[in-house]
């Protein structure tokens, strides 16, 4: 993966850190080994905050907007979400589940990839008792000579 390319927009996020630092981050982020710790990290430089100005009279959905920061020499620099995706090399739909995550209230985003009992342990969703009925009612309706196969 690679660091995405410069997000041209008004607040000049690309200008206001370097090239180095960017590196810098990009490369420490994928040093990290476990999906939890780049969550963790991701959620540290992310802010909620209310809605300063509302613009609609009648009530609106949206509540609350995230802020994006990056660390450039021991302090937080605001970005626009598009660097902060592109320093980072990591997608949209990441940033959103994360943000839904922070709105939901979750102190610690864990990353649930592979913790579906189902499929880590190996068992069969039927109890094996029904699996034995089922093969016995197919082995006496089908009569062919292929049926070692299945």
């Amino acid at each position: 993966k690679q660091p995405g390319p410069d997000c041209n927009c008004r607040r000049r996020c690309f200008q206001k850190v370097p090239e180095e630092i960017r590196l810098k981050t990009f490369q420490g982020f994928y040093s990290m080994k476990t999906h939890d710790e780049q969550n963790a990290y991701l959620f540290g430089l992310m802010r909620q905050v209310d809605v300063k100005r509302k613009r609609v009279k009648s009530s609106s959905r949206r509540t609350c907007t995230f802020e994006y920061f990056i660390r450039v020499k021991g302090k937080e620099t605001q970005v626009c979400q598009t660097a902060f995706k592109n320093i980072h090399a990591i997608t949209e739909r990441k940033v959103r589940v994360l943000c839904k995550k922070m709105d939901d209230g979750v102190m610690f985003p864990s990353d649930n990839r592979g913790k579906n009992s189902h499929r880590r342990s190996g068992e069969v969703r039927l109890p094996l008792g029904v699996v034995d009925q089922i093969k016995n009612h197919i082995y006496s309706v089908v009569h062919t000579h292929r049926l070692k196969d299945f």
